[in-house]
C-alpha cells in the first residue's frame, strides 16, 4: 500500500530532536551533576578561569578555553548543563549527517539511519554527565564540520580556500582540545577519495588530487601530533605500545592484535546487542516501554513516508569506511594500553567508536531487502533510545542518593574544621567518585567562592598507600587537584558510612569497632576518626540551585540532629529529635540508628524507653547486638549507678547475652 504523504528529509533534524527528547528529556528536568561535573564546576565556581587552566594544563590545556566560551554565554546550572548537553548531541548527530550527505549525496538514506543509529549508540552511557559530554560533543560536531568542509572544498573548486580554511580551523579545535577523535581526522582523504570516484578519474589522478585536498590540513594534523608529543608530552598517559614494542616485539604486536579484535567486538557486536539485553531486564518498566515503542514508531513513519530510494546503490564506501573508522577510533587507546569496554565509567574511551559503530550498522541493515531492513531499524532505534532512558534511571538514582548525603552531612556537620579529611565506604555509588564528591564537600563548606581548598573525601580501599599514606596517625596528606592543593593529616579524621536507604553515619570508635557491616578497611580507620573536628556552629550552606531544596522531613533529618546533639552532650535534643520522628510516624531504616537515642534516653533518666529500643536494634536477625552491648558499657562508665540505671543494665545484659 502506497502512503498518500511524501516528507522531505530536510525535517531528519526535527526528527532527531524529537527523538532526543524522547529519550533523554524526562531525565533532563530531574538530574543533576555526576562524576566530573562536580569539580569542573567547583573549580570555575571556585577559582574562575585561572583555575581551570590550571586544572586542564597537563592534558588538555585548550579545553579551558572552550569552556571559558560557553560559560560566559551561559549562567550553568544542573538544569541547563543537561540541556546544553541534549542539544549538542542533536547538533552532532546533524553534523554527521550532513557530512553524509556531501560524501554520498545519492545515498540519503544511508546517510539518516547511520546519524540516527549514532545518537542513541547504546555502548556509550555518559550522556548524563552534562557539563563535561556537552562540551566534548562541540568537539565532535567540529569533527564532523572540518570534514564535511574539505568535502566541500573539493566539490566547490572555486570556494577550494575559504572552505578548506573553516576545515582547518575546526580541525584543529578537534585536534587540539582533545585525543579522542584525533585519529579519526585521517579519514579526510578517504572521504575525499570517494568523492572523486565520482568525476571518472584514473587512480594516480585521484590519489594525487585526494592528497593534494588534504594537504593543509595534514599540516594541522601533524602540527597538533609535534604539539602533543614534544611540547606538552605525555603527562598523563604514556604510549606504552612502544616500549613494549622495542623490548618483546611478537609479543606487543600479538597482545595488540587481540586487543584490536576484542575491542571492535565489543563497540559493534556487544554494544548493539545491549540493546537487546536491556529489553530483557525491564519488562516491568512502563515508562521504559512507552520509550522504545515511541522512538521505533517516529523512526518507521518518518522513513516510511520517504520518497522511493534510488536503485542501485554501492554500501561498499561506507562499509570499508565504518572498518577503518573503528581501527582508528581505537589507535589512542591502544597505544597508552587503556582497557576499551561498555561499564561505567571506562564507557567514556567507547566515544570515538560511535562513528565506525553506527556506519557498519547501517550499512548492514541497509544491505538486507526492504521490508526487513525498515523494521530492523526501527526496532533498533527504539531498543537503542530505550538503553539512553534506562541509563537516565540509573543516574536518577544515584543523584538522588548524592543529594540525600550532602542534605545529611550539613545537618550532621554543620561546621567542619578546615583541613579536615572525611574517610567514607566506597559502595554507595556508581557515577561519583570520592574525587568527585570532594568537589561537593568543599562546596558545602565553603559558600563564597574565593577560598582554598580545605576539604577532602576519600575511599580508603581505594587511596591507600597513595594519597592516603596510611592509616596512622601523624602522617600528612598532600592531594593535588590540579587547580589546588589539599593539604591535611591523618591525624585530622573523620570517618563516615553512607550505605543507602540507611542514613550517613559519623562512625564511633568505641562503638562500631565489632560492626561486621561496615568495610573492613574502614574499621581500621576508626582510631584515626574523631568528632572534635565536628561543631554546631558553622558554615554549612547547601547551594539549593545545584542540589535542589531540601527533602520532604525525614526520618534521617532527625537521625542526623539527635546524633549531632548526642556528640555535645545535649541529651534533651536528641530525646526531642526522637519523639519529632515518632510524631511524624518516621522509624529507622536501619536498626543502627537505634543507638543515639537509646543513649540519649539513659542520660535523661528514660530508663525504659532505652531498654526498649535496645531490643529493637538487637531483635533477632540484626548485626548489632554487640554494638548494643558496647553501648551499654558506656551508658555504665558515664551514668552515675542507681537502682533504675542497674536494671535497666541487668536487662539488657541478660537479654543480650553481654560478656
Amino acid at each position: 500500500m502506497k502512503l498518500p504523504v511524501k516528507i522531505s528529509q530536510s525535517w531528519f533534524p526535527l526528527l532527531i530532536l524529537a527523538l532526543c527528547v524522547v529519550a533523554f528529556g524526562r531525565w533532563a528536568l530531574t538530574l543533576g551533576y555526576f562524576w566530573d561535573d562536580f569539580p569542573i564546576r567547583w573549580i570555575i565556581r571556585e577559582y574562575g578561569m585561572p583555575g581551570l587552566q590550571q586544572y586542564y594544563s597537563i592534558d588538555r590545556p585548550f579545553m579551558a578555553w572552550l569552556y571559558q566560551v560557553t560559560t560566559t554565554l551561559i549562567n550553568f546550572t544542573p538544569l541547563s548543563s543537561h540541556l546544553f548537553a541534549l542539544i549538542w548531541r542533536v547538533i552532532s548527530s546533524v553534523a554527521l549527517w550532513g557530512l553524509l550527505r556531501v560524501v554520498w549525496p545519492r545515498q540519503r538514506d544511508l546517510a539518516a539511519w547511520a546519524a540516527l543509529l549514532f545518537t542513541f549508540y547504546p555502548g556509550f552511557g555518559q550522556q548524563y554527565v552534562s557539563f563535561v559530554y556537552g562540551h566534548y560533543y562541540i568537539l565532535v560536531a567540529a569533527f564532523f564540520a572540518s570534514l564535511s568542509l574539505t568535502v566541500l572544498a573539493v566539490r566547490n573548486p572555486r570556494r577550494f580556500w575559504l572552505y578548506t580554511a573553516g576545515a582547518m580551523l575546526l580541525s584543529a579545535v578537534n585536534l587540539f582540545c582533545w585525543e579522542y577523535y584525533f585519529l579519526l581526522d585521517t579519514l579526510r582523504p578517504l572521504l575525499v577519495w570517494w568523492v572523486l570516484g565520482e568525476q571518472g578519474l584514473g587512480w594516480k589522478k585521484r590519489l594525487g588530487q585526494a592528497l593534494l585536498a588534504w594537504l593543509p590540513c595534514l599540516l594541522v594534523f601533524l602540527g597538533a601530533i609535534y604539539w602533543r608529543s614534544t611540547i606538552l608530552g605525555y603527562q598523563t598517559y604514556q604510549p606504552v605500545f612502544f616500549s613494549e614494542l622495542s623490548t618483546a616485539p611478537w609479543s606487543a604486536v600479538l597482545h595488540l592484535a587481540q586487543r584490536i579484535a576484542l575491542d571492535l567486538w565489543k563497540t559493534t557486536g556487544l554494544a548493539w546487542w545491549k540493546a537487546v539485553q536491556t529489553a530483557g531486564t525491564a519488562p516491568g518498566n512502563w515508562w521504559y516501554v512507552a520509550v522504545v515503542l515511541a522512538a521505533a514508531l517516529l523512526a518507521a513513519f518518518f522513513f516510511a513516508l520517504q520518497p522511493k530510494p534510488e536503485r542501485g546503490r554501492n554500501f561498499l564506501p561506507m562499509l570499508l569506511t565504518s572498518l577503518l573508522a573503528l581501527v582508528l577510533a581505537g589507535g589512542p587507546f591502544w597505544l597508552i594500553n587503556i582497557d576499551v569496554n561498555l561499564n561505567f565509567s571506562s564507557d567514556r574511551f567507547v566515544l570515538p567508536f560511535m562513528l565506525g559503530g553506527s556506519l557498519l550498522a547501517a550499512a548492514l541493515l541497509m544491505l538486507l531487502p526492504r521490508q526487513v531492513h525498515l523494521p530492523l531499524l526501527a526496532a533498533l532505534v527504539g531498543l537503542s533510545a530505550g538503553v539512553q532512558y534506562n541509563n537516565g534511571y540509573a543516574y536518577r538514582s544515584d543523584w538522588e542518593e548524592a543529594r540525600r548525603l550532602i542534605w545529611q552531612l550539613s545537618w550532621r556537620a554543620p561546621g567542619l574544621e578546615p583541613g579536615t579529611t572525611l574517610l567514607m565506604n566506597d559502595n554507595s555509588f556508581t557515577y561519583y567518585t570520592d574525587n568527585s564528591l570532594t568537589a561537593a564537600l568543599n562546596w558545602l563548606y565553603q559558600p563564597e567562592p574565593g577560598s582554598r581548598m580545605d576539604y577532602m573525601l576519600m575511599y580508603p580501599s581505594v587511596r591507600l598507600g597513595g594519597k592516603l599514606p596510611a592509616l596512622e596517625g601523624g602522617r600528612t596528606i598532600s592531594v593535588d587537584y590540579r587547580s589546588d592543593v589539599f593539604e591535611g593529616s591523618t591525624s585530622q579524621v573523620v570517618a563516615l558510612i553512607y550505605q543507602p536507604p540507611g542514613c550517613l553515619r559519623v562512625l564511633d570508635p568505641e562503638i562500631e569497632a565489632v560492626n561486621t557491616s561496615v568495610q573492613e578497611i574502614m574499621l581500621k580507620a576508626l582510631p584515626l576518626s574523631s568528632t572534635q573536628w565536628i561543631s554546631s556552629q558553622g558554615i554549612a550552606t547547601v547551594p539549593v540551585e545545584t542540589f535542589g531544596k531540601p527533602p520532604a522531613a525525614t526520618w534521617c533529618e532527625f537521625y542526623e540532629k539527635a546524633d549531632l546533639a548526642r556528640q555535645l552532650g545535649d541529651w534533651a535534643g536528641a530525646v526531642q529529635a526522637w519523639q519529632g520522628a515518632q510524631a511524624a510516624r518516621l522509624w529507622p531504616q536501619d536498626a543502627v540508628e537505634y543507638l543515639p537515642f537509646i543513649e540519649a534516653y539513659a542520660h535523661s533518666g528514660g530508663w525504659d524507653q532505652a531498654v526498649a529500643l535496645s531490643r529493637e536494634a538487637a531483635k533477632p536477625g540484626s548485626q548489632y547486638p554487640q554494638m548494643v552491648c558496647r553501648l551499654w558499657e558506656r551508658i555504665e562508665r558515664e551514668v552515675s549507678a542507681g537502682a533504675e540505671r542497674d536494671a535497666a543494665l541487668e536487662s539488657v545484659r541478660a537479654e543480650l547475652n553481654c560478656e
